[in-house]
């Protein structure tokens, strides 16, 4: 179509210089002089070439645009019908007389197209329109015209294709969505009518076209082509340790990353950066294996390009200008001498060093960062070049904390029975290392009869605890708990081992921490004058208190919110007591049960609780380093998270006269902002469990707080 109506206006601009007055004109409407009905040779919207000669006998054989309209715009924008308007004219003629025309209605399967040709003998443009219908043109000249007013029906013959197939699925005038095309397709137009322009935006998603007029950006209409396949694009995170380097070694100044800026396709980057000028060459560090350099070029006058591709396929564009401006930067590098590695540094030069975390050497005091291994250099010096740093140590004479962990947490049992040290043992006690209730209750027997807690699996006795067995060779075994908790078979290998084994048990894990309360006179030892209550339904409020139950011989008195207590506030009744601690608050121990037992023994409890866990465990250690003699000194940090190490830590710390303290092993904050005030007063202090327990991060923490080595 466009190039029809370009053959149309040259080969009738003869015709129009020739005058279109005669005397058969009638009133706003001009007959055509002969030339007009003239042979024309137009090209077709396909490319053949077709006689437009005696257009009026194919208007005879063919429809006509019937309700095609036209309108005359004035300069304040009224319009006026075009008088006398014909549309079943095949070639018509009328005078604009300085007005805009504009196309007001075209009828449906129409296309319209319009052209501005001017005439050199009235010295005025004239609007040529061509309304065609396959093979049918009906033509109208608007002489005298100021112009013509776009509008989208122009847009009709506008054909959209992918892969060179017309995908139109809708009236082009109005726009429409194709969808099911592949990302990659080839997207094409064709038949955009003279004066509009097609502008596109390409995503990973779709594809759109916008058709407005030139110089103009409205009417405009959309044409969106779907997408059914989006490529995912490679994460610029994964280059996020990637450094470029010049020449000399040093690195790009504010080469950075993650300035990298997403293309307009949604799967592509591009990064700059500057350069001195004349640089030769760029190397990359820090780029994953996966990701490939397609291109790496310095020859060009005004930058070096350097493109590497993600295994996905998205290419990252990197641009590095030349500049008679760069300001280098320098590379700072640290030798920690046997420390902990510390990354280097790339310092503008001018600028100075970013003082590093300071390394860690076990055994070592870390005093400083020098350049001749003697003289502490000054960080604050501005960097004027290149500059390799190394570390100075300081023998660590501090009290050292250690680590009691194993590969297991029966290995890590045994470990903190070792070092209780209980070679000289008359009694083992054995409990359930599957679960903790029995454990824990037996935690003050064990202190009365200065006995180490063996833990075991249930079926069978745990490698650990034989070796411990036959190690202490020990006078008397306490089963505490069931054939549940400790099997049969268990208590046959114990017995093939020593010749007095007892068990301590009851029906619930309630009852048999009151079958412990009861063992006093059966192993001949007697209670503190102080009662422990906590729940039953949880480990961790007992677990800070079992160094103490161990160190006082404090009975623990298990309770539940969800059963009843009548059995455990009777024996609180009869056991003469003259303080009650409660463990833990009111959604471990509610009001109800601290009532009930103020009531029964005219004690009013002492509870000891925080919001969490750990801060229920700083609460019980504040109170112990208050009221008792349990310190820090000789204390065992364990992971709240899990019982095992802790059921074994109680009694060791208990042994010590240390606290055991509850660690949350992502937020250790609660336990360090404690030992704020034992700082140098601490000569033993323990971690119970490996690292995977509480990690050296956390233990490196708590060993700094208390100025101690790490361990």
């Amino acid at each position: 179509m466009k190039r029809r109506i370009m053959t149309a206006l040259v080969s009738t601009a003869v015709a129009l210089s020739c005058g279109l007055a005669g005397p058969a004109a009638q009133a706003g409407e001009q007959s055509p002089s002969p030339e007009y009905t003239a042979t024309q040779q137009t090209e077709s919207s396909t490319g053949a070439t077709e006689q437009s000669a005696g257009a009026t006998s194919r208007a005879a054989r063919a429809s006509y645009p019937s309700g095609l309209s036209f309108s005359y715009v004035s300069g304040n924008g009224k319009e006026t019908p075009v008088p006398n308007f014909n549309p079943s004219k095949n070639v018509a003629h009328y005078n604009a007389s300085g007005s805009t025309v504009k196309a007001t209605r075209v009828p449906s399967g129409w296309y319209i197209q319009w052209g501005v040709l001017y005439d050199s003998v009235s010295r005025t443009n004239a609007i040529l329109y061509i309304v065609s219908k396959g093979s049918t043109e009906y033509r109208y000249w608007f002489v005298h015209a100021r112009g013509a007013v776009h509008t989208t029906d122009e847009l009709r013959s506008v054909i959209i294709t992918v892969n060179g197939r017309n995908v139109n699925n809708g009236d082009p005038s109005k726009g429409f969505t194709v969808h099911g095309a592949s990302y990659g397709s080839e997207i094409g137009y064709k038949e955009l009518p003279d004066g509009w322009v097609m502008g596109g935006e390409y995503t990973n998603t779709y594809y759109q076209y916008t058709a407005t007029p030139e110089n103009s950006r409205s009417p405009r209409v959309i044409y969106k082509i779907m997408f059914d396949y989006v490529p995912p694009k490679d994460n610029i995170a994964d280059l996020k340790n990637m450094m470029a380097f010049l020449p000399d070694g040093n690195p790009v100044t504010d080469f950075n990353p993650a300035n990298a800026q997403l293309e307009t396709n949604k799967r592509d980057y591009v990064l700059h950066a500057n350069i001195p000028r004349g640089t030769t060459s760029i190397r990359l560090t820090g780029v994953p294996s996966s990701w490939k350099t397609t291109y790496n070029d310095c020859s060009g006058p005004y930058r070096c390009i350097v493109n590497i591709q993600g295994p996905i396929g998205s290419e990252v564009s990197m641009w590095f200008e030349f500049t008679d401006d760069y300001i280098p930067s320098y590379t700072v590098s640290f030798d920690s001498k046997g420390g902990q590695s510390v990354a280097p540094q790339y310092v503008k030069s001018g600028a100075t060093i970013t003082k590093p975390q300071d390394p860690y050497r076990k055994g070592y005091i870390f005093r400083g960062w020098s350049l001749n291994g003697t003289d502490e250099y000054a960080l604050s010096t501005p960097v004027t070049g290149p500059l390799k740093l190394q570390a100075l140590w300081d023998i660590d004479y501090r009290p050292a904390m250690e680590r009691i962990a194993g590969n297991t947490q029966y290995d890590t049992m045994s470990a903190l029975v070792s070092k209780q040290n209980p070679s000289q043992a008359g009694t083992l006690i054995v409990a359930s290392g599957e679960n903790y209730p029995d454990a824990l209750a037996a935690s003050s027997v064990a202190g009365a009869l200065h006995a180490p807690i063996l833990l075991t699996a249930k079926k069978e006795l745990s490698l650990q605890a034989l070796q411990q067995v036959n190690k202490i060779q020990p006078s008397t075994i306490i089963i505490v708990g069931g054939s549940n908790a400790v099997s049969a078979n268990a208590e046959r290998s114990l017995k093939s081992n020593c010749g007095n084994v007892q068990r301590v048990y009851g029906a619930t894990r309630v009852d048999t921490a009151l079958a412990l309360y009861r063992s006093d006179t059966r192993f001949d030892f007697t209670w503190s004058d102080t009662a422990i209550v906590t729940t039953a339904d949880n480990y961790a409020d007992a677990l800070s208190m079992s160094a103490w139950a161990y160190r006082s011989s404090s009975p623990i008195f298990l309770v539940s919110n969800k059963a009843d207590n009548a059995k455990q506030i009777a024996a609180l009744k009869d056991g003469d007591f003259s303080d009650i601690v409660i463990a833990g608050g009111t959604q471990a121990v509610n009001k109800q049960i601290e009532q009930q037992i103020a009531d029964a023994t005219g004690i009013t409890p002492t509870r000891l609780s925080g919001e969490t866990r750990y801060d229920t465990s700083i609460a019980i250690a504040k109170w112990l380093t208050q009221y008792t003699a349990l310190g820090v000194d000789g204390a065992v940090f364990a992971t709240g998270q899990n019982y095992p190490d802790a059921l074994a830590a109680g009694p060791l710390a208990g042994a010590q006269d240390g606290l055991l303290i509850l660690v949350n092993p992502a937020d250790p904050s609660s336990a360090v902002n404690f030992l704020k005030p034992y700082k140098d007063a601490v000569q033993h202090a323990y971690v119970a469990g490996g690292t995977n327990a509480l990690g050296e991060n956390v233990t490196a923490q708590i060993a700094d707080i208390l100025n101690m080595q790490r361990p």
